[in-house]
């Protein structure tokens, strides 16, 4: 009989003690889903521009992880051809964000057109070139000097091809004008130097391995680099958006670069991913993913002053721009934790 006793008084002391667990499990449960209800209902939604390379890899990724969801982001992302024509979709509203060489945004400010870089796709250093001037063998070129009169093809008037075009020719005593330009999209450079449309190109990757591996090109390296001349960190490439979105948008902004900076920092450390990714965002060969240097290079991910300043002034001495614009006006800089 006192055993009975004894076992029903512990089981009411246990039904009492688990009544309060039980409240206290029940409100956590509630207040998850009322966080994730009001995450869902704060989601942002950001339009991106973009056009075919390497360098964005690390936002398909974000994008295939979740990451961008994790921070309540809905990206939708846009496909375009050239940096002026991402730049000509922010400008217009047609997208919020976008993804281009330096050039474009900055010659956009330099005209007044209001946008700013906030994130850094890839900076360039002398070892780590991010653009490349390269000859076909037909055309018998071994060096920039031996371009005068001959035909070269540029992604886009006013982008990082032309930029490097117009320094290294400087450096080699010629002038704009003494070589003739052919305006074609980095995806079909490969076929028209096969079938000898040009001389010469500029590529990126992953464009520049895939015409060095095919032996109908011959290709030779002309020049790297989208300077001519450059020792310290130059923006290779970011993403930017007009000023008043960035105002308005400051913390979509800086989720997005969370976001991204997270799959930048999981493709770092793992190259296997990397190529991978790189095969099925872009369609290349596993052989070609792993000669590529795919998400380029960078020391951080907001976008600063000093990098965009070797710029400006390689685009004033070249005469892209006819003023050169204050770094402060090309950089919106993002209080990321």
């Amino acid at each position: 009989m006192e055993t009975i006793k004894k076992n029903h008084l512990e089981r009411n002391t246990m039904t009492r003690l688990r009544k309060p667990f039980a409240l206290v499990a029940m409100l956590a449960a509630f207040g998850a889903a009322t966080c994730s209800f009001a995450a869902a209902a704060q989601s942002v939604k950001i339009r991106v521009a973009n056009f075919p390379n390497s360098f964005v890899l690390p936002m398909f990724y974000a994008s295939e992880k979740g990451y961008f969801k994790n921070e309540g982001v809905d990206v939708e992302i846009m496909p375009y051809q050239t940096g002026p024509s991402v730049v000509s979709a922010v400008t217009s509203g047609e997208a919020d964000i976008a993804w281009s060489a330096s050039i474009p945004p900055i010659q956009a400010r330099a005209n007044g057109v209001p946008v700013k870089f906030f994130l850094t796709g890839a900076q360039e250093v002398p070892e780590h070139p991010t653009l490349w001037l390269l000859a076909t063998g037909k055309s018998g070129l071994k060096s920039i000097a031996d371009l005068k009169g001959k035909t070269v093809m540029i992604n886009a008037n006013g982008g990082g091809c032309e930029i490097s075009l117009r320094t290294n020719l400087a450096k080699a005593g010629l002038q704009w004008t003494d070589v003739k330009r052919l305006v074609v999209p980095f995806p079909q450079m490969q076929a028209a130097l096969e079938l000898g449309k040009a001389d010469a190109a500029c590529a990126i990757e992953p464009f520049f391995h895939s015409i060095l591996a095919t032996p109908a090109i011959g290709a030779k390296v002309l020049a790297a680099g989208l300077l001519a001349e450059s020792n310290a960190p130059v923006l290779s490439n970011g993403f930017f958006a007009r000023e008043d979105w960035l105002k308005k948008n400051a913390d979509a902004a800086t989720r997005f670069l969370r976001a991204y900076a997270q799959a930048r920092k999981d493709l770092e450390a793992n190259r296997d991913l990397q190529n991978a990714l790189a095969t099925k965002v872009l369609g290349i060969s596993p052989e070609l993913a792993a000669t590529v240097d795919l998400i380029g290079w960078t020391r951080e991910n907001n976008v600063l002053e000093e990098t965009v300043k070797p710029m400006i002034d390689a685009m004033f001495e070249a005469k892209q721009i006819k003023a050169e614009v204050a770094p402060a006006d090309v950089v919106e800089t993002l209080p990321v934790k």
